[in-house]
């Protein structure tokens, strides 16, 4: 997968609405949340292109842009990517932001969780 066409997408539409220094949340729902929703659906279509894979629910199956894991998994991997790129570049990913480090340790309480029953 080619996550630089999809970081480059969501760098140009918070450069649209001049959001590199600060949200003002109008503009940030109607042009940035809208995008990353297109985005991850175009992403979850390429994957399944890519993979050929769908889900299957039993009694019927899934695209992976009908299934809100892979659109949820979409947005998360774009995101890593964007950030990975902008923390660097802003010098932001050392402490107190840690930006990586949170991630992984986000992804491994929920994994957590779900190892022990729990639901979040």
């Amino acid at each position: 997968m080619e996550l630089r066409k999809y970081a480059n997408r969501l760098e140009n539409r918070i450069g649209d609405i001049k959001a590199a220094d600060k949200i003002i949340e109008g503009p940030w729902c109607n042009v940035v949340v809208k995008e990353l929703n297109q985005l991850s659906f175009e992403f979850a279509k390429e994957l399944q292109q890519e993979t050929g894979g769908t889900i299957d629910k039993g009694s019927y199956r899934l695209n992976l842009e009908e299934y809100p894991v892979t659109r949820l998994l979409a947005i998360n991997l774009i995101l890593a990517y964007w950030l990975g790129w902008i923390c660097d570049k802003k010098a932001m990913d050392g402490p107190p932001i840690s930006a990586l480090q949170r991630m992984r340790d986000a992804y491994a309480d929920g994994k957590g969780l779900s190892e022990q029953g729990e639901v979040p």
